[in-house]
């Protein structure tokens, strides 16, 4: 079973090497480096419920849309005015491109949506009720 790994800013000090002799010596110059991930897309519906954090690859060109399936419901529906509707990610996945989401615990299962075609497919969760994901999630091209 692969958990989702969870995104963070790593603070990294270095040293640095000087290639070029000064005085006849090399210098050691330290450095510090600060590298901070992009924030994951929000993809949940309680700030205090979203867990994990799941990659998604996108290797189709055009965007894709994330849309999430609570698990209190055995299948959910585009249309906004009924209950069981998706939960849309804050933000699309661009194609060609690789970005971090962060998912509900109560997500029974997520969906890919091809925004240039409409076409779509299911993704489950590792664990039945949605207590693991895959780390990530390649989305294939059409």
């Amino acid at each position: 079973m692969i958990r989702a790994c969870v995104v963070a800013c790593v603070l990294a000090t270095m040293s640095c090497v000087s290639s070029f002799p000064t005085n006849g010596h090399n210098t050691t110059t330290p450095m510090s480096n600060q590298v901070a991930l992009a924030a994951p897309v929000k993809c949940y519906w309680s700030d205090g419920s979203a867990p994990f954090y799941v990659t998604f690859v996108n290797q189709d060109s055009s965007d894709v849309k994330i849309r999430l399936c609570p698990k209190k419901y055995d299948k959910c529906t585009g249309d906004t005015t009924q209950p069981n509707s998706y939960v849309d990610c804050d933000a699309d996945l661009g194609g060609l491109s690789t970005s971090a989401f962060a998912i509900n615990t109560g997500v029974g299962y997520l969906v890919v949506y091809y925004k240039s075609t409409g076409k779509f497919y299911e993704v489950a969760p590792t664990v039945k009720g949605g207590l693991a994901w895959a780390g990530t999630v390649t989305v294939p091209a059409q």
